[in-house]
């Protein structure tokens, strides 16, 4: 159910005369999705990330703006793995077609 501009404020007028200060009515915000590219070079590091990236997959047209490497974790078999945040067109970019995030050992 998506409510209209004008129902969220009236809503929100509503609360805020009920219950005064005690809660505080928001609307939600959309998140870019994140994904988690598995077992990257142990040389790999955020700041060169999205560069590598954008380089390797150089044929799927993607903005830098659209790339923003998150952090890096070791899973229990002690491979890196990258976290990158990216937009829904950029998903499904790298999930469509192709199911695959190219990122190569340098």
């Amino acid at each position: 159910m998506k409510l209209k501009k004008k129902e969220i404020d009236a809503l929100s007028k509503i609360i805020k005369q009920i219950c005064g200060e005690e809660l505080e009515a928001s609307t939600p915000k959309r998140r870019n999705p994140k994904l988690i590219i598995y077992k990257v070079s142990n040389e790999l590091n955020i700041e060169n990330a999205k560069e590598l990236i954008m380089k390797q997959n150089s044929g799927l047209c993607i903005e830098k703006e659209d790339i923003t490497p998150r952090y890096l974790f070791k899973d229990k078999r002690r491979a890196n793995n990258l976290v990158i945040e990216v937009s829904s067109t950029t998903r499904m970019k790298f999930l469509g077609e192709l199911n695959e995030i190219r990122l190569e050992h340098v």
